[in-house]
């Protein structure tokens, strides 16, 4: 349908960096007082804008858009969530990180990817107890995601728990994680701290 085709439109554009000629295609969805549905679709347009540009490793831009996503939609738990974790992944803005995060869980509590977050940035923090409860919580929801895994052996590695660290480490390597070397760094220090040969 048409507002489909704008949000589409809308987004090509934000990629290219047309700001005010996207925001022109939004304003249907953005004028005060609009159809909520309509600001949400706004919202997401941004967002997934957002999104793209962090895969890309363009933090700026990506933050600018996620804080657009933000703006338009200040429910948008998966921006609000987004947001806080590039910034704990980047070890950057931690404490506005978990205020982003704590926003999204407050809409919906049981999300295991933003308690995971959560745990994350507790651990750039070095909130260890604090991060290690919300990534167990995490575990109990996304039991079979590789980044739980690899993050709590994070965790146990950095608490002088090598044994553990070494467990959930080889879980998150066996799960199809996007981050296999990353881990493989992580194991091999475990390793040693556990006084077993690589």
């Amino acid at each position: 349908n048409d507002m489909r085709f704008l949000m589409r439109r809308a987004e090509a554009l934000l990629m290219l960096g047309r700001d005010e000629t996207a925001a022109k295609s939004l304003s249907p969805a953005m004028v005060g007082g609009a159809d909520p549905a309509l600001r949400k679709m706004a919202s997401d347009v941004y967002l997934s804008a957002g999104a793209r540009r962090e895969r890309s490793k363009d933090w700026r831009r990506a933050e600018q858009l996620l804080r657009k996503a933000i703006e338009t939609n200040n429910q948008n738990a998966p921006a609000l969530n987004y947001l806080g974790y590039m910034f704990g992944d980047r070890g950057d803005r931690l404490d506005e990180a978990v205020s982003l995060i704590r926003r999204a869980l407050e809409q919906e509590p049981d999300n295991g990817a933003y308690l995971d977050s959560l745990g994350w940035v507790h651990f750039r923090r070095k909130e260890f107890d604090k991060a290690e409860a919300s990534l167990l919580k995490a575990l109990k929801l996304l039991e079979n995601e590789p980044a739980v895994h690899q993050h709590l052996g994070a965790v146990y590695l950095a608490t002088g728990r090598p044994g553990l660290a070494i467990d959930f480490l080889q879980k998150a390597l066996n799960g199809g994680t996007d981050d296999p070397d990353g881990i493989r760094a992580l194991l091999s220090t475990a390793r040693k701290a556990a006084g077993k040969v690589p």
